[in-house]
């Protein structure tokens, strides 16, 4: 199974999207893999060609939450602490929707298991919410139920603009963990709550709700 390894709370900046932002011998931003061709899902979906690009360029002109050429997540996104983000829009989670003759909908995908025997990924919107830029790595295991994020410490993180937070078994006090949880309910809804996620300019906490919108 694929597994980012991220540098423990000294984030590390986003190789090329993140590039220059860190200071004082310190780096921003979480690490973030690149699952589709040497980038996020996020900047794949809205850079190709194919239908993952077709759904990420439809959301601004069609509205936040309409149907995509793809399974995809209508989210409310609320985070408080050292950044504050709050707003609505639509965002593309991967659960090997590119796959050849597969055909996901709300009603499949919890309980699908990746063919390339990763779990899941959330993913957040690709246009700016609230004014910001946001991405993150969030895996969560296939089925439908509720997920202790501590089962992902040390890999799931988000992304704020040039800032990064990170799921945390302590901070850097050694003091506080991160916590919260993954909820997938069997319509292909959810939630994902988090506290505490840490990073160099302090930290955050919310909730993603998400309402499934089936494909085209």
């Amino acid at each position: 199974m694929r597994k980012a390894i991220l540098p423990g709370v000294g984030v590390v900046v986003m190789a090329a999207a993140l590039a220059g932002c860190g200071s004082s011998g310190k780096s921003t931003g979480v690490g973030l893999p690149a699952p589709l061709g040497g980038r996020t899902s996020q900047e794949a979906g809205a850079a190709s060609g194919g239908p993952l690009g077709g759904a990420a360029a439809s959301s601004s002109a069609a509205g936040p939450c309409q149907k995509q050429f793809v399974v995809s997540f209508c989210e409310k996104i609320d985070i408080t602490g050292a950044v504050t983000v709050s707003g609505t829009a639509s965002a593309i989670p991967e659960f090997d929707q590119d796959a050849a003759g597969l055909k996901q909908t709300c009603a499949t995908w919890p309980t699908y298991q990746p063919q390339n025997t990763d779990d899941h990924r959330l993913a957040l919107p690709t246009d700016p919410v609230g004014g910001h830029k946001l991405q993150m790595i969030w895996q969560f295991p296939a089925g439908v139920g509720t997920t202790d994020i501590s089962k992902y410490a040390g890999t799931n993180g988000i992304n704020v603009d040039n800032a990064g937070f990170q799921d945390v078994a302590v901070d850097v006090n050694n003091a506080t963990a991160s916590t919260g949880s993954v909820q997938v309910n069997p319509d292909g809804s959810g939630s994902l709550s988090f506290k505490d996620l840490t990073g160099d300019t302090g930290k955050i906490s919310g909730t993603v709700t998400w309402t499934c919108v089936d494909s085209q």
